[in-house]
């Protein structure tokens, strides 16, 4: 879950950070006939009562750890894949955007090259065990 309006929970109330992610389910489960288990505030802000209302609304919040900067489009594929091969560890969860800038050129790079130096790729389920 990743709110409903993308606004900046760190400018709203504990109770519209809670209406937001609520929200969004609606709609995910309506689609998808599943609950989240997962939130990420948009931007990743948060701060420790941010974290907290996500809690709260019963999600565990995942952030992400490496920056495919998709969102930027003065950042060249060869960048976009040489800074996450180059920072990659165990436990990383890249974040990347649907339509973003070179994203899925970046992501048919970046995976192979993964998996052969014998990284896995897992749910955030089974990361989170």
């Amino acid at each position: 879950n990743h709110t409903y309006s993308h606004t900046n929970p760190l400018k709203q109330s504990d109770a519209q950070i809670i209406n937001e992610l609520q929200s969004a389910q609606r709609i995910i489960t309506g689609i998808t006939h599943k609950q989240s288990s997962f939130a990420r505030s948009p931007q990743g802000n948060g701060d420790p009562r941010v974290l907290s209302a996500i809690n709260a609304a019963g999600y565990t919040a995942a952030f992400w750890s490496l920056d495919l900067l998709d969102t930027r489009k003065d950042i060249p594929l060869e960048v976009q894949v040489g800074e996450v091969l180059g920072r990659v560890r165990n436990g990383d969860i890249l974040v990347c955007h649907f339509g973003g800038n070179n994203t899925a050129r970046a992501l048919s790079i970046i995976i192979p090259e993964l998996q052969k130096r014998g990284y896995e790729f897992v749910t955030l389920s089974e990361l989170f065990e």
